[in-house]
């Protein structure tokens, strides 16, 4: 539904909708954005995955999937694989990926990648929240939501992935970031989140709140003072770049607002 009223009453008491009236519209052939992150907050350690985690959320809509459908990565680039990723993949299912090293060469290939991915699939045409929690560095805790609903999931690809980066500056959105057979997100994004905090389900779902979602800013009823301090970025994409939390505004490459929100 679009987000017409800034308050929702439930159970007498006022929730923040996001209130969105754009989003950010991506053609699938070289549309793309960048955020920055110039102090590599986004570069997690496996350490840092294992003490406190990383959730990723974004209200999407896909036109077409073709090939692997990039959503957010960092570290990984030039037909290298290092970092982590979430992407849709051709068989329409959600997937987490975590690249390491190929050998004694960092990124030299696609030999060490841990991926998690849903059981269940997407649809295109229909917007969706989407949110992928990295709970731990082993993929024990992995997962991903759709609408605020876990999904089942299942794992493929290696173990002891030793997690690398190639020192890069920026995290990629709707681009995987490779040299070659390149891929690009053919949709829409309307608001982009990331906490540098596992979210448990019953606070992503609060976040969904019945399709009317709320805004993480203004209302922390999704999860208490904690889980608004540990909000890392929010780009609402509501006709501006801009990161409300000053961290890692993003910049565009062809993609444009318009009008079409959840």
């Amino acid at each position: 539904m679009q987000f017409h009223n800034s308050f929702i009453t439930h159970g007498g008491e006022d929730l923040v909708l996001l209130n969105s009236t754009h989003s950010l519209m991506f053609d699938g052939i070289n549309d793309s954005m960048n955020l920055a992150d110039a102090s590599k907050h986004l570069q997690y350690t496996d350490a840092e995955f294992n003490s406190h985690g990383l959730t990723v959320n974004m209200w999407i809509k896909f036109d077409a999937i073709v090939g692997s459908e990039p959503l957010f990565c960092v570290g990984r680039n030039h037909n290298q694989y290092y970092g982590y990723g979430f992407q849709i993949g051709n068989n329409l299912k959600a997937q987490i990926h975590k690249y390491g090293l190929n050998g004694s060469t960092a990124g030299g290939g696609s030999g060490k990648r841990l991926t998690k991915q849903t059981t269940t699939t997407l649809t295109t045409g229909v917007w969706y929240m989407l949110t992928f929690v990295m709970a731990d560095s082993s993929r024990t805790d992995w997962r991903m939501y759709f609408d605020g609903v876990q999904q089942g999931a299942s794992n493929s690809g290696n173990t002891n992935v030793n997690l690398t980066y190639n020192n890069t500056t920026n995290a990629l959105v709707g681009r995987s970031g490779r040299t070659s057979a390149e891929r690009y997100h053919s949709g829409n994004i309307s608001s982009l989140m990331v906490w540098e905090n596992a979210l448990d389900s019953t606070q992503i779902a609060s976040l969904y709140n019945s399709g009317d979602g709320l805004d993480p800013l203004v209302d922390s009823s999704y999860g208490g003072v904690s889980a608004a301090s540990d909000l890392r970025a929010f780009l609402r994409l509501d006709n501006d770049l801009s990161d409300e939390q000053g961290n890692h505004s993003g910049t565009v490459t062809g993609a444009v607002f318009e009008t079409d929100v959840p």
